[in-house]
């Protein structure tokens, strides 16, 4: 049978090309005005951040003892990297830690256009290149991040007056990318090269090479030639800013993938498509600025703010982020403007203009924010150390109403299933049986885990006790779940789900055994973390009995507790 690859199955394929690890790079406007020094002396709480990298600029100081930025490769004059030992050196230091992944940032729209039947502009662009990738390949950096915004305004990659006629001058900026790109990959063969955009989501139309003539563009060309000499260990990731507006709300994080593969994806030459699929990556630039009031004040109604969900801009950060992460193959890059990544201790040089930055840090600005951006990026890790954190400062809250078991307690037991029982048990506890005859359930007063109370089951195979009412949940939240057992060898622990009250498949269901530790008494517990599907709204808490004749068992201190997402959030 003929195969036939539709277009979402071909996203769905490069999507999953360079499935692992997924990581968060920060960048922004504090980012770029700090030295490598200043990245050294607040490392520390770098490390405390939700990110696996930043972006990290190279500086020296003038003969007038002033220090500038070294950011425009294609333009600068002559580099020298002996000059750049110092640089070197700290930048060793950052990459020695927790931050495994920075990249060395660049502007590639120079200040001074070059020429492109300048031979000796280029050699000397493709010389700093290549000084360019061996610090960073000499300091331990993953590779580079790539602007190549025009903000000289030069048009370097415009088909201009003077310029050869259209035909040559693409040949001419596919031969120069080609040149730039063996010069970095000689020094950095296993690089990443991060571009805020190289196809980016802007070329829609059916024939882009058409539509690229009729415009000028060389952009295109210039891709091809990185392509042309990109080393089989590199990869070029396509972390396109057109990220920044997208929402998951309606999956548009996907639809510009979709369009840099598919429709950007027609402006990569035959030769090239092997590396296209293989070495070409999809990632996405994400915008804090567009979730606080900033935007608020200065974009009220505009595409660059994103308005609430549920009352929070938390959770729409959270949504979109996550869709972000799903989409791409490795790396999005979470950029903001007029706040700080930490506390810097340069912050009143930070706060003076180009691009002033104020001191209050986006966590505190989005309350929850370090959270939200570990869970999205490894959710395990980060669910157990919100747990461990809530129980450390008592900040768990028992959603179960009577996890004592205490007689007298009065609890909201709401809406049960006619098959639920109470008979002796306390308020918010019940029990069912698959066979009304088959043992029994009751209150114990004289046995408990830290007082005399608990339930007592006998003999009951096939039944369980149930935690009522059923808990109000939304989807996506995650809970931690636990429950104490004495006795009963073969008993665990059911989380269920309901909508409006009405069972939803078994599927669904988490199970969580008892551990085989005791304490002292001879009491175990079963814990585990449960994420509440999206066609849920209420949780149960279900302790399966599993008892043979005559054997007995207590239970005791269920508990079920909002892990995530955090209370705190954000108008």
């Amino acid at each position: 049978m003929k195969r036939i690859l539709t277009p979402f199955v071909l996203l769905m394929l490069v999507c999953t090309a360079f499935a692992g690890e997924k990581h968060f790079i920060g960048h922004g406007w504090d980012l770029l005005k700090v030295t490598t020094e200043d990245l050294v002396r607040n490392l520390p709480e770098l490390e405390k951040l939700p990110l696996d990298g930043i972006s990290i600029s190279l500086s020296k100081k003038r003969a007038d003892g002033r220090t500038v930025f070294m950011r425009n490769v294609l333009s600068d004059a002559r580099w020298v990297k002996e000059e750049y030992a110092g640089e070197i050196e700290n930048i060793k230091k950052i990459s020695s830690g927790r931050l495994k992944y920075n990249l060395l940032m660049t502007n590639f729209a120079p200040t001074r256009r070059l020429a492109w039947t300048d031979d000796a502009a280029w050699e000397r662009a493709e010389h700093n290149a290549g000084a360019f990738a061996a610090i960073a390949k000499a300091g331990g950096l993953k590779g580079f991040m790539l602007d190549p915004e025009d903000y000289p305004k030069t048009k370097q990659f415009m088909h201009l007056p003077g310029d050869p006629a259209y035909p040559e001058a693409v040949k001419l900026a596919r031969r120069r990318g080609a040149q730039i790109m063996k010069a970095m990959g000689a020094e950095h063969p296993d690089m990443v090269l991060l571009s805020f955009s190289f196809l980016g989501g802007r070329y829609a139309a059916d024939e882009p090479w058409k539509e690229a003539e009729r415009s000028g563009n060389l952009w295109p060309a210039f891709i091809n030639g990185l392509l042309d000499e990109l080393p089989s260990g590199a990869v070029m990731v396509d972390a396109s800013e057109d990220g920044y507006t997208c929402t998951g709300l309606r999956n548009e994080f996907y639809e510009l993938a979709w369009k840099i593969v598919r429709k950007g994806g027609k402006l990569i030459a035959p030769e090239n498509r092997a590396k296209f699929y293989q070495q070409y990556q999809i990632g996405f630039g994400l915008y804090l600025d567009m979730y606080t009031d900033m935007s608020v004040k200065i974009h009220t109604k505009s595409k660059w703010y994103h308005p609430p969900t549920d009352g929070s801009r938390l959770i729409t950060l959270f949504n979109n982020f996550s869709e972000a992460v799903a989409c791409a193959d490795q790396y999005c890059w979470v950029y903001g403007e007029y706040n700080s990544w930490i506390k810097w201790d340069c912050a009143e040089r930070l706060s003076k203009t180009p691009w002033p930055v104020d001191p209050e840090t986006w966590e505190e600005k989005l309350p929850g924010l370090t959270d939200t951006m570990n869970f999205i990026i490894d959710e395990d890790r980060a669910v157990r150390e919100m747990y461990e954190k809530k129980a450390e400062n008592g900040g768990l809250v028992n959603l179960i109403g009577n996890p004592e078991c205490v007689p007298v307690k009065k609890v909201r037991v709401g809406e049960a299933q006619s098959d639920w029982d109470t008979r002796t048990l306390p308020p918010g506890w019940a029990f069912w049986r698959n066979d009304p005859k088959e043992g029994s359930f009751a209150l114990d007063t004289t046995t408990g885990m830290g007082d005399s109370f608990s339930a007592r089951a006998v003999g009951a195979d096939n039944a369980c006790l149930v935690h009522k009412p059923a808990m109000k949940v939304k989807p996506g939240q995650v809970y931690a779940c636990e429950a104490f057992k004495k006795g009963g060898e073969k008993s665990y622990v059911l989380v269920r789900w309901m909508h409006d009250n009405r069972w939803i498949i078994q599927p669904r269901n988490v199970l969580l055994p008892f551990s085989e530790e005791k304490n002292a008494e001879g009491w175990q517990r079963a814990f585990g973390f449960v994420k509440v599907p999206p066609e849920a709204n209420e949780l149960v808490l279900l302790v399966y009995t599993c008892l043979k004749p005559d054997e007995a068992a207590w239970y005791d201190n269920p508990g079920v507790y909002l892990i995530y997402p955090p209370a705190a959030e954000t108008p």
